[in-house]
């Protein structure tokens, strides 16, 4: 496309001799520049307007253009938007994931320090005798509300 517009530029005679345009559209490094320059909208009036007062079908190119830049431009926003705001969420639901492990790790050895105070023989097992006694502790029963079990 932009080879297009710089070949039909370059060799329409109604440019022959016209050092404006050879300049901004004479090759394809220079359109691209005069381009850029209209897609960025930086002082893009005056080369169009000097293109399209001897080829007024080439507003319908730069309309083209500048709406599929614009459109192309605003989608690459959005989507850095987009990446940034999930990479977030993703960083929230790991925290929260942590802080969720850490406290199931906490209540884990609560309860292994409850139940290895109520085996007093310390065979690894916990006889009937063995909790009742340990409910009829204060401490006990403190740690174990305190986790959770009533």
């Amino acid at each position: 496309m932009l080879g297009s517009v710089t070949q039909i530029v370059k060799q329409s005679s109604e440019f022959e001799g016209d050092e404006e345009v050879r300049d901004l559209w004479g090759t394809v490094p220079r359109s691209m520049f005069t381009l850029f320059q209209v897609m960025t909208m930086a002082d893009w009036a005056e080369p169009v307007r000097h293109v399209m007062t001897k080829m007024p079908w080439l507003a319908a190119f730069f309309i083209l253009f500048i709406g599929v830049t614009a459109f192309a431009i605003m989608n690459l926003v959005i989507g850095i938007i987009c990446e940034s705001t999930l990479s977030a969420v993703n960083n929230d639901e790991r925290e929260v994931n942590l802080k969720l492990e850490e406290e199931w790790r906490t209540l884990l050895e609560s309860l292994h320090d409850i139940f290895d105070t109520m085996n007093h023989n310390s065979d690894g097992a916990i006889s009937r005798d063995d909790f009742l006694d340990a409910l009829q502790d204060d401490k006990v029963v403190g740690r174990l509300l305190a986790v959770g079990i009533e």
